[in-house]
């Protein structure tokens, strides 16, 4: 069931992820609970079942957070954490307990600042500084906050520009389909041109809303949100950025 939970999360179905990782987490609990084990190989879990019953919780947070629901998601964050209920772990169970631990820290992080604690930022960065497969989402999150909550992170994009390009993502539950990191990298490249914008830097900012668009054309994306931003900004724009935007533009 944890693969079809994937599936459906890499294509943002998280109605769909939602529903079914309510049913992994009864299921997987009463096998727990039953002591059920089997030496039937079609029968016997993959993997702990401890691990099913915490998954559970990891997808139903991350499927909170997808919604905006940040308090919630830190609700399902503690339920992840909470090994009160494991009776003598093994070390296999052990070894699963400290990567919920360690996916807890990073994502107790992400949902605090995306709900208005922009004083972790700190704090988050030293966790991604050993986890270069965090430091995406990171940014993407951290770019997001700064332009929500207007604040100052020109210190983190010095830190971690050699990032700003493209590459493929994976995470905590799964590999990430192509489509919605083609859309993940559209919205940071916006959100850092609308960044630099804000903050008087017309030269970066622009340069990011046209790379931006530039990349938007490619994956065929026509939501209009990039034309929209620079619209916004068009009257700082200079002539020479105007006529890269239309040429742009006119291959929509």
């Amino acid at each position: 069931m944890n693969d079809l939970i994937n599936v459906y999360a890499s294509l943002r179905r998280w109605d769909k992820v939602k529903n079914l990782a309510d049913k992994l987490k009864l299921k997987a609990m009463i096998y727990y609970e039953l002591g059920v084990t089997s030496e039937e190989p079609e029968a016997k879990p993959k993997k702990q079942i401890v691990f099913y019953v915490l998954y559970a919780y990891l997808a139903l947070g991350e499927a909170c957070f997808y919604y905006e629901e940040y308090e919630k998601a830190l609700q399902y964050v503690s339920m992840y954490t909470d090994y009160s209920w494991v009776n003598n772990p093994s070390d296999e169970e052990t070894v699963v307990i400290r990567q919920f631990e360690e996916w807890a820290e990073g994502n107790c992080y992400l949902y605090e600042l995306m709900s208005g604690k922009t004083e972790v930022i700190p704090s988050y960065m030293n966790y991604i500084s050993e986890r270069e497969n965090e430091i995406f989402p990171a940014l993407c999150a951290i770019v997001n906050a700064a332009n929500r909550f207007d604040i100052n992170i020109d210190s983190v994009l010095d830190a971690y520009d050699s990032y700003f390009i493209y590459q493929e993502q994976s995470s905590r539950i799964g590999k990430i389909s192509e489509q919605y990191t083609n859309d993940q990298y559209v919205t940071l490249l916006v959100g850092l041109g609308r960044y630099y914008l804000q903050h008087q830097d017309f030269t970066k900012g622009y340069e990011f809303i046209l790379r931006g668009l530039d990349f938007a054309i490619k994956i065929k994306n026509k939501e209009g949100i990039l034309e929209s931003l620079f619209e916004e900004f068009r009257y700082c724009s200079v002539e020479e950025v105007k006529l890269r935007y239309n040429k742009l533009i006119r291959e929509l």
